[in-house]
């Protein structure tokens, strides 16, 4: 997990606009070739959808792995531990902790992987550029940056909340690496 983390990390750093030294350039192409990429998933060519739907499609792919990930940690609870639900022993607390945490290892590690690519499309409503006299969001040339726009206020609040939920995640994560540091 924390190889991945850190090849994904470096093939987003690399990929910033900057003058790099040739070692790095070569190091970066080396490790963008390992690194977890949805690049090659382009439903918009085979399907004719608005620029917003096709941003929104893109935002709900990691909220989207949560719902399989989450039936299976309920499906395994219920076969693994089914039997012992009356007496709830030693034996049931062990098994729910450690399908709990196994649960939470594979959320986390789907975080890990899936954070450069949801960030990324969580900033495109706040890549704004200047054609004339007014902004347009960068990736999306129709979509005024206003806060009259409809559209682009849609946009904003999507990002605000998500963000908003990524944020809380992360706090409860190191909520509970501080809470497992100081029981150790």
């Amino acid at each position: 997990i924390i190889i991945m983390g850190v090849i994904n990390s470096f093939s987003q750093v690399s990929q910033l606009d900057f003058d790099w030294p040739p070692l790095f350039d070569a190091i970066a192409e080396i490790l963008s070739n390992l690194s977890f990429n949805l690049n090659f998933f382009h439903p918009e060519c085979s399907v004719d959808m608005d620029d917003v739907k096709k941003w929104c499609y893109y935002l709900s792919v990691p909220y989207c792995m949560l719902g399989p990930l989450t039936l299976a940690f309920i499906c395994a609870t219920f076969l693994t531990l089914g039997k012992e639900v009356r007496t709830r022993g030693v034996s049931f607390w062990t098994k729910f902790w450690l399908l709990r945490n196994a649960y939470g290892r594979v959320c986390c590690m789907a975080a890990i992987m899936l954070l450069p690519f949801h960030y990324d499309r969580l900033l495109v409503p706040f890549s704004c550029v200047a054609r004339g006299s007014k902004t347009y969001v960068s990736e999306i040339p129709a979509i005024q940056c206003s806060f009259d726009d409809e559209t682009y206020f849609f946009m904003l609040k999507v990002s605000g909340s998500l963000g908003f939920m990524v944020i809380c995640f992360y706090a409860g994560l190191m909520t509970c690496l501080w809470k497992s540091f100081r029981w150790q």
